[in-house]
């Protein structure tokens, strides 16, 4: 093997200096410094051990290190054709030899940073913040996303904040989501139905959320309750299945406070005979009037109340005169909160207590019946051959009708 050693090799001025030939290998020595410039435009592979460029160290097609090389300017990989690649192997067959790239700043203040852009800047970053010990990522020259010095997955947020817009998928198990105006969380399932969402508690399943033709369900856990919402009807569900007649609305302990229906209540049955379709109560105002001549009277008191439960209208009332006036022909109780059902519905029951009435003689006792497909009903006095229609003449200033209940039913 030749060697040769000089202090300085300077060639002429406007003329290149070649080193070996193809096949040669050159080696530079450990802790030996290139102060200028190295153009290895012909060298096709490079030993550098332990190696200090201070210049510019261009033209190596195949770069192999066997120590260490310290670039104290720009070290640029440039391809010019195809892609330009920067590989880092390892070269022993061993478990405890791992390739590694590591970037590392002068202090503390430093960051360090892999910059990805093109001709026109580089817009893109992958940086380690020491001031706070984080991760950062930059796309379009602005930070994306961050992963913090807890451990926490910072999308579009700086800091965790279930309040700030963005998403945190934090090291304790915890994931957040925040959108400004749209929807913060979007769950799809395609193809089959069946569950979108599983709930779970220490690997089990509690609880989930799916589809199946009938529509969206909500289940409970095994042999618990669920509810599914199909096209017209949210209907019960028990172990993941449909169910009917099994399900109860709240318990003894656990009762719903009120319940708003706009159609009817069917129980005991499926059928329009088991519906109830409405129910209400109020006050009316009970008057008094004559089926003949009209006249002027004056009330000491009139009140009452009732209760519509389906079609059947359940009244009482109290009227006290001062004045009769001078009503003729049979007496009418009047303002009936409901419209007498017409046919055969308008059978109805009737409790009277009445004062100062002048009855007829051998009657007794006094009463009213709802006339059909009206809002009153006429009065009537009980004798031993049945009962009759009651006349005004009955009437006096101080009469009263108190405490009466007329039961009827209504078409209403």
């Amino acid at each position: 093997m030749s060697q040769l050693e000089v202090d300085k090799i300077i060639p002429q001025s406007g003329t290149t200096l070649t080193i070996g030939d193809s096949g040669d290998t050159i080696t530079i020595s450990a802790g030996a410094t290139l102060s200028a410039s190295l153009n290895a435009d012909n060298l096709d592979s490079g030993t550098v051990p332990d190696a200090r460029i201070t210049g510019a160290y261009t033209g190596i097609t195949n770069l192999t290190m066997s120590g260490d090389l310290t670039v104290n300017g720009n070290a640029v990989i440039q391809q010019t054709t195809g892609d330009a690649s920067l590989t880092i192997s390892a070269n022993e067959n061993a478990s405890n030899r791992e390739p590694r790239l590591n970037l590392k700043g002068y202090n503390t203040s430093s960051n360090p940073t892999i910059s990805f852009g093109d001709n026109a800047g580089y817009p893109a970053e992958i940086s380690y913040e020491n001031l706070d010990n984080s991760m950062r990522i930059r796309t379009n020259n602005g930070e994306r996303m961050r992963i913090d010095s807890s451990g926490n997955l910072l999308v579009a947020q700086t800091a965790t904040n279930q309040n700030v817009v963005g998403i945190s998928l934090n090291s304790n198990g915890n994931i957040t989501a925040c959108r400004d105006g749209g929807i913060s969380g979007l769950f799809n399932r395609k193809t089959s139905d069946g569950s979108i969402v599983s709930f779970r508690k220490d690997g089990t399943e509690v609880g989930s959320i799916g589809i199946e033709s009938a529509g969206f369900y909500i289940d409970g856990e095994a042999l618990h309750t669920g509810l599914i919402f199909t096209s017209s009807s949210v209907s019960p569900r028990d172990n993941g299945s449909a169910t009917d007649n099994l399900t109860d609305l709240g318990n003894s302990g656990g009762r719903w406070k009120d319940l708003y229906l706009g159609g009817g209540l069917v129980i005991g049955g499926t059928g329009t005979a088991n519906k109830l379709d409405d129910y209400e109560e109020g006050d009316w105002t009970p008057t008094l009037t004559g089926s003949g001549s009209a006249g002027s009277l004056a009330y000491n008191g009139q009140h009452g109340a009732y209760e519509k439960i389906g079609k059947l209208v359940v009244l009482t009332g109290f009227i006290q005169l001062t004045n009769k006036g001078s009503y003729t022909g049979n007496i009418s109780i009047g303002n009936l909160p409901f419209l007498v059902a017409g046919g055969n519905k308008n059978y109805s029951g009737t409790v009277f207590y009445n004062s100062n009435l002048t009855l007829p003689a051998n009657n007794y006792g006094a009463g009213a019946y709802p006339v059909p497909s009206n809002t009153s009903a006429i009065m009537f006095s009980q004798n031993s051959g049945g009962s009759s229609n009651l006349n005004w003449s009955a009437m006096n200033n101080n009469s009263q009708i108190g405490a009466f209940t007329i039961v009827y039913f209504t078409d209403v």
